[in-house]
């Protein structure tokens, strides 16, 4: 049975005991975690800070904890999970352990550096009182800069409303498509609207793009209102509408040229389509690209205005496992820029990797509104229990483990 333990109860101060190579074997963390890990009661809690163990028996399996940096002020150290265990919620236990501490020492900010577990610790900040704050710029550690995200325990410091929604109604005669609806959509954050067909998702999606009017409501984007301001609202969005028309006799590099004229901007056209991973299909005609590639070049248009906000409308509806889970990166590295992501999806696996909150609608109305993680808490706090015991992995991975584990085109 894997266990999460303090360091001080069992191992201390003989830390070098536990047999960690494999976080250097696997570059699993960065040089300064492997500098603490030399002598962590002097360099981390004799200073005030904490380490944690993933055990299995006497095994050591992994290690994360929090380091002491100001007064209140700590950092996330994310050392790593042996990859023998991976796919366990292993990280995730770790990572809960250490804000549950946090929380403890009354932590007020932590700094996370780190690429790989940003994810993980988005999902898991809010459980324990902390909001995401903004994106700062790291150190070098190992010869590259990692992405850090400070979190704070402050309420005034929350992350900024990019997108208020209040009390939107949308009829079409009689029938009331929007019923009323409020939510908020918080800078730099990853917004899912879910629901079946005909639930109002789209409908409210398209109001807010200015691309369709509503019957009552106010709508703030960027603190511009929607009423007055739809023009200047055009011009810090970018939109990926379900089926999009391109002229059909220009090849990739012309099209996005020909946005760049419609939009007044400056943009290297092969960088564009680098980012999006269709830097070998410039000379080609979209017709020409296959489904994930249609999606891709359709995500990238979107940047073309540089936008603070993104609006994809079910972006791999059609698409095969291959060429969703590459658009899913693409939607991360958009974020990771700063970019505010509001997406639409009928597939529940791409909402919980994705989303860092999800408003549920069902017949107009928003159900529920909260973090993928809080969602399906709240639904185990209230006695459910799946009929089938769920296994570390399903059909998907599968087919992934069979077609290549590099992401091919799509």
């Amino acid at each position: 049975m894997i266990e999460i333990i303090s360091y001080e109860d069992k191992y201390q101060p003989d830390f070098k005991r536990l047999n960690l190579e494999w976080l250097d074997k696997y570059d699993l963390t960065e040089a300064h975690d492997l500098e603490m890990l030399d002598d962590p009661q002097k360099t981390v809690i004799a200073g005030g800070g904490c380490i944690f163990l993933a055990m299995d028996g006497d095994k050591v399996i992994g290690s994360a904890g929090l380091f002491k940096m100001n007064e209140r002020e700590y950092e996330l150290i994310k050392m790593g999970v042996d990859p023998a265990y991976r796919g366990q919620g292993i990280s995730k236990s770790l990572l809960n352990r250490c804000l549950e501490e946090a929380g403890k020492i009354k932590a007020s900010t932590l700094i996370l550096y780190s690429n790989s577990q940003l994810k993980t610790a988005l999902k898991l900040y809010e459980k324990y009182g902390f909001r995401h704050v903004t994106a700062v710029n790291a150190p070098f550690f190992n010869g590259r800069c990692e992405n850090g995200i400070n979190f704070n325990t402050k309420p005034t410091l929350m992350a900024d409303s990019i997108i208020s929604v209040k009390n939107l109604v949308k009829n079409y005669g009689s029938f009331q498509a929007v019923k009323g609806i409020s939510f908020d959509v918080y800078e730099g954050e990853i917004f899912g609207l879910l629901g079946p067909n005909g639930a109002g998702k789209s409908t409210t999606l398209e109001i807010i793009e200015t691309l369709r009017t509503k019957t009552s409501g106010d709508i703030r984007v960027d603190g511009l209102c929607l009423d007055k301001q739809p023009n200047e609202i055009k011009k810090i969005i970018g939109v990926q509408l379900q089926t999009s028309g391109y002229y059909p006799g220009l090849n990739l590099l012309q099209l996005i040229e020909l946005f760049c004229g419609l939009y007044n901007r400056q943009v290297g056209p092969m960088e564009l389509l680098e980012m999006v991973n269709l830097k070998d299909k410039a000379r080609s005609k979209v017709k020409e690209l296959s489904g994930g590639q249609k999606q891709r070049f359709s995500v990238a248009t979107t940047l073309i205005n540089q936008p603070r906000i993104i609006f994809l409308d079910e972006p791999t509806t059609g698409l095969d496992p291959q060429a969703r889970r590459s658009l899913w990166e693409l939607v991360k590295n958009i974020r990771e820029k700063g970019t505010t992501v509001i997406i639409t999806t009928h597939y529940m696996d791409e909402a919980e990797y994705l989303c860092d909150r999800v408003a549920i609608i069902d017949s107009g109305n928003i159900v529920a509104l909260d973090s993928p993680d809080k969602l399906i808490d709240n639904l185990l706090a209230s006695g459910f229990d799946r009929p089938k015991e769920m296994k570390l992995a399903n059909l998907e991975d599968v087919f992934i483990s069979l077609t290549g584990h590099s992401l091919r085109e799509g």
